[in-house]
C-alpha cells in the first residue's frame, strides 16, 4: 500500500487558514434561489450545504440513507473570505 505524504496539521499556514471565516453562497435544491451563510470556517465548509435550511422556501437538505433514494443538498456556488474574523472565545 502506498504511503500518503505527510501534511502538517498544525503548521502556521494551516492555523492561519483555520482562523479565517468565509461567507458561503448556496443555491437551494428546491427553489434554486441563492442565499448566503456567514462566518463559516474552512473545516465546516462541507457541512454548510448539509445542515442549512433555505431562507427563501425553508427547504431542508436531505441525505439519502444507504441504498435508499437520493440526496437533496444545496450547492455551494461561491465563497468569499470575510474581512474580519469573529473574536475568539477566551481559552481557559
Amino acid at each position: 500500500m502506498p504511503q500518503l505524504p505527510y501534511i502538517p496539521d498544525n503548521s502556521s499556514a494551516t492555523r492561519s487558514l483555520r482562523e479565517k471565516t468565509w461567507t458561503v453562497v448556496l443555491r437551494c435544491h428546491a427553489c434554486n434561489r441563492r442565499f448566503a451563510v456567514a462566518n463559516v470556517t474552512i473545516d465546516r465548509l462541507a457541512l454548510a450545504p448539509q445542515v442549512t435550511h433555505c431562507v427563501h422556501c425553508g427547504a431542508q437538505p436531505r441525505l439519502a440513507e444507504a441504498g435508499n433514494g437520493e440526496s437533496r443538498l444545496h450547492v455551494i456556488i461561491d465563497m468569499r473570505q470575510e474581512k474580519t474574523s469573529p473574536p475568539k472565545a477566551p481559552s481557559s
